[in-house]
């Protein structure tokens, strides 16, 4: 985003990791092992940047919510040929659609900047140990009884702000500003 004046649409919110793709293959096992499925791409790496709130722009690739980061490639949305060619270059893997999530947690249609501050509170940051609970309630008594949903917060879950923050290795990176 260019700056924290912006309305994005709820269901148009996902959430991924920033990595260094060592290697990008597609996963071929009928396991769900980290809620990659089969036939999809996924990447080794030796480390995580950090993770990210984004919208999928016009060219298929990462706009981030938070930061005026560069538009990374995502694994399995942008055209898997290019990606499949990204080896030892930054992608988003494991990203995750968060509009029915949100809309579980109460969010409006329309979100802006403040929103997706309090999502990365209330959703994936220490607020989430206390709703958590009752998330688990609302999930098993209701049409959101998916697992995935479930485990979302806490595949993307941090006790702090600092795993949303930009890593020295995608250079110099600040806060979205007015």
């Amino acid at each position: 985003m260019k700056n924290i004046n912006y309305k994005i649409e709820r269901n148009d919110v996902y959430i991924g990791e920033v990595v260094r793709a060592d290697d990008i293959f597609r996963h071929v096992s009928d396991e769900n092992f980290a809620l990659v499925k089969s036939g999809q791409l996924d990447t080794s790496c030796r480390e995580v940047y950090r993770n990210m709130l984004f919208v999928v722009d016009e060219e298929n690739l990462s706009n981030d919510l938070l930061y005026t980061s560069p538009s990374y490639p995502i694994l399995n949305i942008t055209n898997d040929n290019v990606c499949l060619q990204l080896k030892g270059l930054t992608v988003i893997r494991r990203s995750y659609n968060l509009g029915s999530l949100l809309e579980l947690y109460g969010y409006r249609k329309k979100l802006s900047y403040n929103d997706i501050v309090k999502i990365r509170e209330e959703v994936f940051g220490k607020s989430f140990s206390r709703v958590f609970p009752l998330l688990l309630k609302i999930s098993c008594d209701s049409q959101y009884s998916d697992m995935e949903k479930l485990c979302l917060p806490m595949l993307f879950y941090t006790s702090s702000e600092e795993k949303f923050i930009p890593h020295a290795e995608e250079g110099k990176i600040k806060r979205l500003i007015k």
